[in-house]
């Protein structure tokens, strides 16, 4: 449930920080990729930026009560992992636009994260 919500938040933060971008891309010549719906919902104004916004609120709560359930050492380094994952989407939602060099070490940084995460509940288990 952790990992369901915290990507659905995700995801709908991505549009939520696109949203203007995206209304620049009527015909899809700025992405390339399939779309199942023909348009998307925020640019369209099928749904606003403020319920998004509300969505992804929620989504992060429901992602931050399950991670809480957890017993203590596994919540935290669940926690430590989706805060560092916050702050690269940040990072690279501001940077990427600029470079295409600040989006390529936000993607290390957060793989890096990943594996430091894997490895210190590895860890945990043998202690």
């Amino acid at each position: 449930m952790i990992g369901l919500f915290g990507f659905e938040g995700g995801l709908v933060l991505n549009d939520y920080v696109d949203r203007k971008r995206d209304r620049l891309d009527v015909e899809g010549s700025l992405t390339g990729y399939w779309r199942p719906f023909k348009d998307r919902p925020l640019p369209s104004g099928r749904i606003s930026p403020d319920f998004a916004l509300a969505v992804f609120l929620l989504l992060s709560a429901l992602t931050g009560i399950f991670m809480f359930t957890l017993p203590y050492p596994n919540s935290l380094y669940v926690f430590l992992t989706m805060l560092s994952s916050c702050i690269l989407e940040y990072f690279y939602q501001v940077k990427r636009k600029k470079t295409q060099k600040a989006s390529l070490f936000a993607l290390f940084l957060f793989h890096v994260s990943l594996v430091l995460c894997s490895c210190s509940i590895i860890l945990d288990s043998f202690l």
